[in-house]
């Protein structure tokens, strides 16, 4: 049986479909369903069809690399949310003179609380590195302290 290596490069769409690379040079992608989908050379192409339904790839085990520690639907989610309240805080900090109603939150405890929470809900290793817990412990002082 013919294997292919798929190379993950990232994700792409709405959906944050996981792409790959062939050692084809062709692009492929997973569904929802984790279904191969072929896509052509071009990385920009529209998905065709599941490489089930493509008969010179009937005899083809099609081998993922490199996704492994590649985000969940969910923790991207989170990773933009827990910006969203970031910018929300820097701008009630900066421009939004200290108006709650700028904030996510609707107030400065809900607000702080929900950045705790979704923080503390990362794996050590999935933390992200643009914050951390010190700097929302910062905005807190600024926000509900002074």
């Amino acid at each position: 049986m013919k294997k292919i290596l798929l190379n993950y490069t990232g994700h792409r769409g709405m959906g944050g479909e996981k792409i790959y690379k062939g050692d084809d040079n062709i692009y492929y992608m997973k569904d929802s369903y984790n279904d191969i989908i072929y896509i052509g050379q071009d990385i920009d192409s529209d998905p065709w069809v599941s490489v089930k339904n493509i008969d010179k790839y009937k005899d083809v085990k099609f081998i993922t690399i490199g996704d492994k520690d590649s985000l969940t639907e969910g923790e991207r989610f989170n990773y933009m949310m827990l910006a969203r309240l970031q910018s929300d805080c820097e701008y009630y900090l900066g421009n939004g003179n200290k108006f709650a109603r700028h904030l996510w939150g609707k107030n400065e405890d809900e607000q702080i609380k929900e950045m705790k929470r979704i923080y503390n809900g990362f794996t050590k290793d999935k933390k992200p590195k643009w914050l951390t817990m010190a700097q929302i412990l910062e905005y807190e002082k600024q926000m509900l302290i002074e």
